[in-house]
């Protein structure tokens, strides 16, 4: 049997719907909101702001790690860190990174824990890499040569998310 794309009648009947389905359709932004925001679920240390956040990941130990823009929307100058941890609880563990990243992007935590992180900008010095980092923060690989994206047929050849 073959059903002709240009005649929903045929189609609806195949499947059961009434011509009318359309009309039974909720609303699909009708239902409560089962979510709602906490501001003060993560603990930051004392004078620390939270930036644009690109990226949320969790470890195997329930740690939430983040990807931040250094408490703006860019790193470019600042010495803070865009790398957060924090307990399942929200509290604060650690941040490293500082200095290293242009515009921290995509964020991933693969089976051994590793955390990997791009760097979705280039400025010529900077930018434009993948990062692997152990839970302590240790540097074990970089994928990329810093400030020069990769040559892409594509208008957008620095690297984004990760997984």
């Amino acid at each position: 049997m073959t059903i002709d794309a240009f005649k929903p009648s045929a189609a609806l009947s195949v499947t059961g719907a009434s011509a009318d389905a359309a009309a039974i359709v909720a609303d699909p932004n009708g239902a409560p909101n089962a979510y709602a925001a906490d501001p003060g679920f993560f603990k930051l240390p004392a004078g620390r702001t939270m930036g644009s956040t690109s990226a949320v990941a969790t470890d195997s130990r329930g740690h939430i790690w983040i990807a931040e823009r250094c408490g703006a929307n860019n790193c470019a100058g600042s010495k803070l860190d865009p790398i957060l941890e924090f307990d399942a609880n929200g509290g604060f563990i650690k941040a490293f990174g500082a200095g290293m990243l242009l515009f921290p992007h995509g964020l991933f935590v693969d089976a051994k824990d590793h955390i990997w992180l791009t760097d979705g900008h280039s400025d010529g010095t900077k930018g434009a890499q993948v990062f692997e980092f152990d839970t302590t923060g240790k540097l074990l690989r970089t994928l990329g040569k810093a400030g020069s994206p990769p040559r892409a047929p594509t208008p957008s050849p620095n690297p984004t998310p990760c997984w």
